[in-house]
């Protein structure tokens, strides 16, 4: 959303805001990163003992859990002069929460500290879970969740599944989602038995469906751990890192269901037969210009057929009509292909394998493919000198570098090796190896394929083979036949050999070639 494309937060458990280290960390951050709004939890001290500091600094009170004792404390801070306004809606020992609005765009956000204490935990799902029910709104929660869901959210120490079932339950009854993130791997460092070191990722950002929608680029960042046992996170409700290049080209398997799209692509395969290379490219070129002239926007027509429907039916409330019935019935027919193809459509983004297509759930695999399409960004990666890097012009530098120098580099493969070791293959098998591919042997290898799996550069999934097969077929035969050849003219060796791994290595080359 356009109006919060610069919001940003800065979330810590701070581990005791009184001393010097975690004021002078606090400073720091708010100079390098300039976020929005700051939640501070675990502060083990009254916010009226910092308030110099936070007037100095320029931020202000949103809503205060004062901590009792050393126990807790749950802080949330404005940035002043901000654009944007908070108002409160409620607190209690594990959270605060407060709606961010800006003109007639609002969403709820929770800053939440949850209690060390594992029986006391379920008071602060309880709260959130009516919280929800009375603020229908989008809503991001963030903070110190204190429980992890799986084992590759911890290293050290024992992995217990009843505590992140319970973790993963209360997230599913509030309708929550992880954001992910990036940057170090954990937010938690600390001590078990035998004094060996356990790390678990026990920060986090959640957001509810709709706040995912409305923020589809928002980032956590794990910051760097300094003087408390807990990283910094940091949200970004937008990715400033965007891409300069135009979108890729992706087959939409939902063009198939259009009459029009499978003679068109049948007689743009008949122009540059047994060119299977320049075939997909006029496939591509000719899909593009179908997709903006003749199939449209998908969710515009679906508008367009529900406003036309309302007024039909606004107008047999006043007037018997034929022609308005059978106009209404045509457009119904419509609607159920409209909702087909939205179908399609983020059931091929999302990837899902689970779950079957025809279940009529987009919202489902809406959120899916927003999830996926956010985890396949890349958002920072470690330079060779061991710093974490954001820039985005750095990264692309480096990451050119990297694979100049990866595939540029000369190396000496010795074709002839007569370690002992290595086995290869005997007469047999070297024959059974060098058939000739049969027609059948590619079908198979392509059926075998999941169908919405990624696609190649060329941006064509397994489907499109598959319901196009009787028009390219024999192409994409050819081209199968063709590359073994060239694979096969070339002397090699493998590791082992056994019964059945001929037919495995075929079918490898098979699927490799065929995308």
């Amino acid at each position: 959303m356009s109006v919060f494309k610069d919001f940003s937060i800065l979330a810590w458990n701070v581990r005791g805001f009184a001393n010097r280290n975690s004021r002078n960390h606090v400073h720091d951050l708010i100079n390098r990163f300039h976020p929005e709004m700051i939640i501070l939890v675990e502060t083990h001290s009254s916010f009226a003992s910092s308030e110099n500091f936070w007037y100095r600094v320029g931020y202000d009170k949103i809503e205060v859990q004062e901590a009792q004792g050393h126990s807790g404390g749950i802080w949330a801070m404005k940035r002043r002069g901000s654009e944007f306004n908070f108002t409160s809606v409620s607190t209690m020992h594990q959270c605060v929460s407060f709606i961010v609005s800006k003109g007639n765009n609002k969403w709820l956000c929770s800053g939440v500290y949850a209690s060390p204490i594992v029986t006391v935990r379920p008071l602060l799902w309880d709260h959130l879970e009516e919280l929800i029910k009375v603020n229908a709104l989008p809503w991001l929660a963030i903070g110190d969740f204190n429980d992890i869901m799986l084992p590759i959210e911890q290293k050290g120490g024992v992995f217990s599944i009843s505590k992140a079932d319970l973790f993963a339950s209360n997230i599913n009854r509030c309708g929550l989602i992880d954001l992910g993130s990036f940057g170090t791997n954990f937010t938690w460092q600390g001590h078990c038995r035998g004094g060996k070191m356990v790390h678990r990722r026990l920060d986090r950002g959640f957001g509810n469906y709709d706040w995912r929608l409305k923020f589809p680029e928002a980032t956590v960042e794990h910051l760097v751990r300094k003087h408390s046992d807990h990283n910094p996170i940091f949200l970004r409700c937008s990715n400033a890192m965007v891409c300069r290049e135009g979108r890729p080209f992706r087959f939409q398997a939902a063009w198939f269901t259009h009459n029009a799209y499978p003679n068109l692509v049948k007689n743009i395969w008949a122009r540059d037969r047994s060119n299977i290379v320049q075939c997909l490219q006029n496939v591509a070129h000719e899909s593009t210009i179908f997709n903006r002239e003749v199939f449209g926007n998908i969710f515009a027509r679906k508008k367009e057929v529900e406003a036309r429907l309302r007024g039909i039916q606004r107008a047999l409330e006043n007037i018997d009509s034929a022609n308005l019935m059978r106009l209404q019935k045509e457009l119904l027919v419509s609607y159920e292909d409209i909702l087909f193809q939205e179908e399609t459509l983020w059931f091929q983004k999302s990837r899902e394998n689970w779950i079957k297509l025809g279940s009529r759930n987009t919202s489902f695999f809406h959120a899916q493919s927003i999830i996926r399409r956010k985890r396949n960004k890349i958002h920072g990666i470690r330079l060779s000198s061991g710093d974490w890097c954001t820039d985005p012009e750095t990264m692309r530098s480096e990451a050119l570098n990297f694979f100049k120098e990866l595939f540029c580099t000369n190396q000496n493969i010795a074709l002839n090796n007569n370690d002992p070791n290595v086995v290869t293959l005997d007469d047999f098998a070297s024959s059974e190896l060098a058939k000739p591919v049969t027609k059948k042997e590619v079908f198979d290898a392509l059926m075998s394929m999941k169908s919405y799996k990624a696609p190649g550069p060329d941006g064509f999934q397994p489907i499109f083979f598959k319901l196009f097969w009787d028009d390219i077929g024999d192409d994409l035969w050819e081209f199968v036949k063709l590359a073994f050849d060239k694979v096969l003219s070339v002397p090699f060796k493998i590791a082992s050999f056994r019964e059945g791994a001929l037919k495995t290595m075929r079918l490898c080359y098979m699927k490799f070639y065929t995308l």
